[in-house]
């Protein structure tokens, strides 16, 4: 009888290995699979890093050749949908350059730009969109939000400029350059915004 059993398994060993070889691959697999996602997500974090890194720089850079008191990056995201299906579109203030004495933008309530529904800031993102920037006071802002935003973080003048993307009608975000104090805005001046406002897309 044992000889028989010995006899059937010699005979079925190819097929017998051929399992667990076929199962050793699956778990191989999925085992080198899940280390080149963890691989990526370091390399993605790592190249998020840096590319905030060489942000900061050049915003500290146009900031001073701008002479401005605070610069801002605002990224455009959303992640979140309403009832009806559509997409939350939000607006979060992502990396900033100050002027020596000049205080951070507000962290908390109206005077933040934390994950901010785009909807508060329908007027002044129209006037964006349609012409690439848009300058503060010439432009009342009918945006109760933005009115506030400005008021609560003491600014006086303030260009928003468009961060264009890649591809066209795509937007990444704003690039804004502040003023505490009433500060005149030349079209020169405009123009060359507009300009850093296109290489900030780069880092982002």
């Amino acid at each position: 009888m044992l000889d028989k059993v010995w006899e059937e398994l010699l005979q079925n060993l190819g097929t017998i290995i051929g399992y667990v070889g076929v199962g050793l691959t699956v778990i191989g697999a999925a085992k080198a699979k899940e280390w080149f996602e963890a691989r990526k997500a370091r390399r993605s974090t790592l190249q998020s890093i840096n590319n905030s890194v060489i942000l900061n720089s050049f915003l500290g850079e146009i900031r001073i050749l701008s002479d401005v008191d605070r610069i801002a990056v605002c990224q455009f995201h959303n992640g979140e949908h309403f009832a009806s299906g559509a997409s939350v579109q939000k607006v979060t203030l992502t990396h900033c350059s100050l002027r020596t004495g000049v205080s951070l933008p507000s962290t908390s309530g109206l005077g933040a730009l934390q994950g901010t529904p785009s909807s508060f800031m329908t007027g002044m993102l129209d006037k964006v969109f349609q012409n690439g920037y848009v300058v503060y006071p010439e432009y009342e802002a009918d945006d109760y939000w933005i009115a506030r935003y400005h008021a609560i973080n003491g600014l006086r003048t303030v260009v928003v400029c468009l961060i264009p993307g890649r591809h066209p009608k795509e937007a990444l975000g704003i690039l804004t350059f502040n003023w505490i104090e009433q500060t005149p805005v030349t079209k020169e001046m405009i123009d060359q915004f507009m300009i850093y406002a296109k290489r900030t897309s780069v880092f982002l």
